[in-house]
């Protein structure tokens, strides 16, 4: 289980920008504590942290009220997450363009 101590620090984080994604929270606490915490199954978990489109608004609001912090900031690190996984994506697919002169 995450403990006060933890919510808090993170809660924190979060109010104050240095949490601006959702995998950053990982750097902070386990997975598992999580997962646990949001009552969803372990593996339907890892699927909307590699795939995070996949987060429905009532994950949002469970992790606001894990943190107790706005829903609204849930999403940001949500949709911060999805923005910076597709710049990725991009960043991958261009690498392995060849330009022809």
């Amino acid at each position: 289980m995450i403990q006060d101590e933890q919510r808090r620090a993170i809660k924190n984080l979060i109010d104050t920008g240095n949490i601006k994604q959702f995998d950053e929270i990982f750097l902070y606490i386990k997975k598992k504590q999580l997962h646990e915490r949001m009552g969803i199954n372990y593996n339907r978990f890892l699927r909307i942290l590699k795939n995070p489109k996949k987060f429905q608004f009532e994950d949002a609001y469970q992790v606001a009220t894990i943190f107790d912090i706005d829903p609204r900031q849930a999403s940001e690190l949500i949709h911060n997450q999805i923005d910076n996984s597709s710049k990725k994506n991009v960043a991958k697919k261009t690498r392995g363009t060849k330009k022809s002169t």
